[in-house]
């Protein structure tokens, strides 16, 4: 019971141990921002507190996935010390392909500048950016 006790403890410190590497870092999987969407995120090599930000939208019908896939955008960025996020649109009502919500006459439900505000929040809170 003791060593299992002892297990547990080991790997809720090497969790907090590197915040960085935890969550949806560097993963396919997206960042969840509670019921208002996702982002990827993509950190570079060798991480520094303040680093610069990229955000980048993809576009209609896209996906934030497909932007950290996209070695041609991302290694640059990653390059160059900064962190690359990429949120995600949602989806059009009907299954239609993903886009973006600014024009004040097309409401899906969302709105983006709040929705990028907190994108950026969240990663600044979770990743020290």
């Amino acid at each position: 019971m003791i060593s299992r006790m002892k297990w547990m403890a080991a790997l809720v410190a090497i969790a907090y141990a590197s915040p960085v590497t935890a969550g949806c870092v560097n993963t396919p999987a997206p960042c969840e921002l509670g019921k208002t969407g996702t982002y990827h995120i993509s950190l570079p090599e060798n991480p520094s507190a303040k680093m610069p930000v990229v955000v980048f939208l993809h576009g209609y019908g896209g996906n934030g996935k497909a932007i950290l896939r996209n070695n041609r955008i991302s290694t640059p960025i990653l390059q160059r010390g900064y962190a690359l996020i990429a949120p995600n649109a949602l989806v059009r009502k009907g299954g239609r392909a993903a886009s973006w919500n600014f024009h004040p006459d097309f409401n899906r439900g969302r709105n983006e500048a709040e929705f990028l505000r907190g994108v950026i929040d969240d990663a600044v809170k979770k990743y020290g950016l």
